[in-house]
């Protein structure tokens, strides 16, 4: 099978889409490289025409449409829904009363993936949204709890051109890694054939860091999250308060050095772990006092961090004892526990 139909076979299934939301005045400015889901859909193109995503905006509505039912629809069956925050994207009613709320009760009920994108300063951290009522809720989020692909202070018209495209191809492996099976042996495979489709575009991909800069920013990552919150099975026994700060703290540490890995391989690795610790977070955003939180979904996205972790620690080869495929049995009851080292057999 070519990896192109592998990739076609095992990642994209019809009525699966990233949603792209944002403010049209972030997209009309006389200079491109200041018209953002321009840029954004450029460097997804690829994986769009080997159809590995498939990505919808109001831009693919047709004359005649029901545009305000064309977007609920879209944003109801999307399994990806990124947001270009600005304040033009802040200050619009439609996004906030009609969009934004369909969107979190998606997140909520049906698992989609929401991945802010901050393009300019603005009021982000402060920012709050009620749902699925705009007016009523009776849920209140604030959007600064849900993981960005860039962090408040680093905002992309801060950057330069060549960073900017950084942040915008972690992105596009970040939306690409929300299509993969969690499952161990799919998503090595699948992975396989993405990378075998990034170099039909000519993009060789290195399997050690090039640079001493690159494996000092994975020998942080790899020391940081060596804790007993990310290698120990989620249950009834565990402080949760104690289990999310931790791995809060491990994904911060994995987003600040992520930018400082050169190596393509290496930082799609980093990428994947910063997914994994992200779908735990926004368990933990979205889960309601009256229902219990899904320890198996956790489990499982803590196995998918390790084992791109033990990965990284392979490639590099900084020393990194992590269980193969299994978590382990302590109990931690305080922050201070939930941060030590693991015990491993």
């Amino acid at each position: 099978m070519s990896s192109a139909a592998a990739c076609m076979h095992t990642i994209f299934s019809e009525g699966e889409a990233v949603f792209i939301c944002y403010a049209h005045a972030d997209n009309q400015s006389k200079d491109p490289k200041r018209r953002w889901l321009d840029r954004l859909l450029e460097f997804l193109q690829p994986l769009v025409r080997q159809n590995c995503l498939r990505t919808w905006s109001d831009e693919d509505i047709k004359i005649g449409d029901e545009w305000h039912e064309r977007i609920r629809t879209q944003l109801e069956v999307s399994r990806a829904i990124l947001l270009l925050i600005s304040p033009a994207f802040l200050a619009s009613d439609y996004i906030a009363t009609s969009e934004l709320p369909v969107l979190l009760k998606n997140a909520s009920d049906a698992g989609a993936t929401i991945v802010p994108l901050i393009i300019s300063p603005c009021l982000y951290e402060e920012a709050r949204f009620r749902y699925p009522d705009p007016k009523l809720g009776p849920d209140l989020l604030r959007l600064s709890s849900i993981q960005s692909a860039n962090p408040p202070s680093r905002t992309l018209i801060e950057m330069s051109e060549g960073e900017q495209n950084r942040v915008l191809l972690l992105v596009a492996r970040r939306l690409l890694e929300i299509a993969l099976p969690l499952d161990s042996e799919a998503s090595l495979k699948d992975r396989g054939a993405i990378r075998q489709l990034q170099d039909d575009r000519g993009i060789r991909v290195a399997m050690k860091a090039d640079t001493a800069r690159s494996t000092d920013a994975i020998r942080k990552v790899l020391a940081g999250c060596y804790k007993r919150s990310l290698f120990t099975r989620t249950h009834a026994q565990l402080s949760l308060d104690a289990m999310f700060d931790s791995i809060s703290n491990c994904r911060k540490l994995v987003e600040s050095e992520t930018p400082e890995v050169s190596d393509p391989e290496l930082a799609q690795m980093l990428a994947d772990v910063l997914g994994a610790l992200d779908g735990i977070e926004r368990i933990h955003t979205f889960s309601k006092p009256s229902e219990p939180i899904d320890v198996n979904k956790i489990d499982q996205l803590k196995l998918q961090a390790l084992r791109n972790l033990r990965l990284l620690s392979r490639l590099t080869n900084i020393v990194y004892a992590i269980p193969d495929s299994r978590l382990t049995e302590e109990v931690f009851f305080s922050k201070e526990d939930a941060d030590k080292p693991p015990t491993i057999e």
